[in-house]
């Protein structure tokens, strides 16, 4: 994870959170924070649990106060937001702490605090896909076909309880250094939420993964919209390169002019099965009607 330590809106060192310390932070984005910390909540003579805090901290509509830790809203205008925003983060948090799956970041507890709220997770040894990506590491199919299935079952155990990730992408898949398995990190249904209804959020969505259907306020989405996400993830691998942006490709069709998309089956062929390759570019499809419906159907495009 990358090291955000001189950014301003951030917790200083030692800040204490009900029995946890913040220690440093592990990046940030439009929606928040997330801090590794330690919790100092155990027995006398043990030393303390490294965990991972999130914290709810829209930055364009909120701001930290000179106390050092409490946060406001910027103007009367954006309270309403903000603490719709809020509702959404706790939600989120606790339908999460619902599921209990290896491969999906687990949420620990949840505090509110300072007019602002946290979540609490475990903290992972690792790196994340998009810094493999972005190396000179390449995947093989075998590499692939390891990564997928835990990952695939963990989404199909999300999207039984009713709920959808909305933010899958390379830097959301860390991969654990103790035994090289994925775990799907930091879920985007609350921050597309907020994203959708304030309009000084700048869109909150991640180009070259996120959908069509994910660039309209009541666009629909369902299991096929992460779907469509988790496929650009294996196009990336494969590739080392995102695929085009779903609403330029959009933008194309409604100007008679042809898909700039380049298949995986056309830019990849020979280096990784044809089934794997058909099977991402089948994801990859514009309606969502024309993708797999639901992670059954994915896992047996690609033959798993």
């Amino acid at each position: 994870m990358s090291d955000f330590e001189d950014h301003r809106q951030a917790l200083k060192t030692g800040t204490r959170l009900a029995r946890y310390a913040v220690r440093r932070v592990l990046g940030a984005g439009g929606f928040g924070i997330t801090y590794r910390g330690i919790d100092e909540g155990h027995e006398v003579g043990e030393p303390g649990r490294d965990v991972a805090i999130k914290e709810y901290l829209p930055f364009e509509i909120a701001v930290r106060l000179n106390d050092g830790v409490s946060v406001d809203v910027i103007s009367a205008a954006d309270e309403a937001d903000y603490y719709f925003g809020l509702e959404k983060f706790e939600a989120e948090a606790r339908t999460l702490a619902r599921f209990a799956h290896p491969n999906i970041v687990a949420v620990r507890r949840f505090l509110t605090g300072n007019n602002t709220a946290y979540i609490i997770m475990p903290y992972e040894r690792g790196i994340d896909l998009s810094t493999i990506i972005h190396s000179d590491q390449e995947l093989f199919e075998e590499d692939i076909q390891e990564m997928l299935p835990p990952l695939l079952d963990g989404l199909a155990q999300i999207h039984a309880g009713g709920f959808l990730h909305r933010d899958i992408k390379p830097s959301n898949i860390y991969i654990r250094q103790a035994d090289y398995s994925p775990l799907l990190l930091d879920f985007g249904a609350a921050r597309q939420a907020l994203g959708n209804r304030s309009r000084k959020l700048t869109t909150l969505l991640t180009p070259g993964y996120a959908p069509f259907e994910q660039y309209i306020t009541d666009g629909n989405q369902g299991p096929w919209t992460d779907i469509y996400a988790l496929a650009a993830v294996i196009y990336a691998v494969c590739l080392k390169d995102r695929p085009v942006e779903a609403n330029v490709r959009i933008g194309a069709a409604a100007n008679g002019r042809k898909d700039p998309f380049q298949p995986a089956a056309k830019r990849a062929k020979g280096r990784y099965s044809k089934q794997l390759l058909t099977a991402i570019d089948t994801a990859l499809n514009l309606r969502e009607q024309d993708r797999p419906q639901n992670i059954a159907e994915f896992r047996a495009l690609l033959g798993m």
